[in-house]
């Protein structure tokens, strides 16, 4: 898309950060799983298992599952391929490995969750604000002796969280021109306290306040105090 856009334009699409975002892992919320590392996450969605992990894992036994688990099979769910958060999931969490074909791919993010909240034996991935009572996001770690962290707006903000995101608006401006006043104004709006409050409302997570003061720099050149535009989101 960023290609297709310089080539129609000529130059590339000005990318403003507006939210943070988590890609969760979920599973059935009847699963007692408590947390899977990156390497656990690439053996159970990869073919490729680029992260280093010598054995496929395709039963919930071989992810640590015991009492009756050990030979329940592992459903894989995730998203198609015109989704950037399956582009995300690949290139991150499984380092731009590929998917197993066992992997059955629904058209949005809803769609895949419910599929896992209907299957007791499933999991999928999908941004955070599609979190469901029938569903539980699982704490990652990043590697084997890492800590487990739960997605949260505080480890999105501090990048403890293995899987986060930023999520951008894309502006067609060019390298010395002005933005439309409409459009500098509704910019300013998504970087105000009431705009990062809509975004929380979304089911993302706030900019922390160094980037939204950083945002309203390169929007106005002026300078903000972060005090003004902190919104806040557990």
């Amino acid at each position: 898309e960023l290609e297709e856009a310089r080539m129609a334009h000529g130059h590339q699409p000005t990318a403003i950060p507006i939210a943070l975002d988590a890609v969760a892992v979920y599973v059935n919320r009847d699963n007692p799983i408590q947390g899977l590392t990156l390497e656990q996450v690439d053996a159970i969605f990869s073919k490729t298992r680029k992260r280093g992990l010598q054995q496929d894992i395709t039963t919930w036994g071989q992810a640590g599952l015991q009492d009756g688990w050990e030979q329940k099979p592992i459903h894989l769910y995730g998203r198609d391929k015109r989704s950037g958060t399956r582009t995300f999931f690949q290139q991150v969490a499984l380092h731009d490995g590929e998917l197993k074909g066992e992997v059955k791919e629904e058209p949005g993010s809803a769609s895949e969750i419910l599929a896992i909240a209907r299957d007791p034996f499933g999991i999928g991935y999908a941004g955070i604000g599609f979190q469901a009572s029938m569903v539980r996001a699982l704490p990652l770690a990043e590697a084997a002796g890492k800590p487990f962290v739960v997605p949260s707006a505080k480890t999105a903000a501090d990048g403890s969280y293995p899987l986060r995101r930023h999520l951008y608006l894309y502006v067609n401006k060019a390298p010395k021109a002005d933005l439309e006043p409409v459009i500098l104004e509704f910019l300013k709006f998504v970087n105000s306290r009431e705009g990062q409050e809509t975004v929380i409302k979304a089911g993302v997570y706030p900019l922390p306040a160094t980037e939204v003061a950083n945002n309203f720099q390169i929007l106005t050149g002026t300078a903000v105090t972060s005090t003004r535009i902190t919104a806040t989101s557990n």
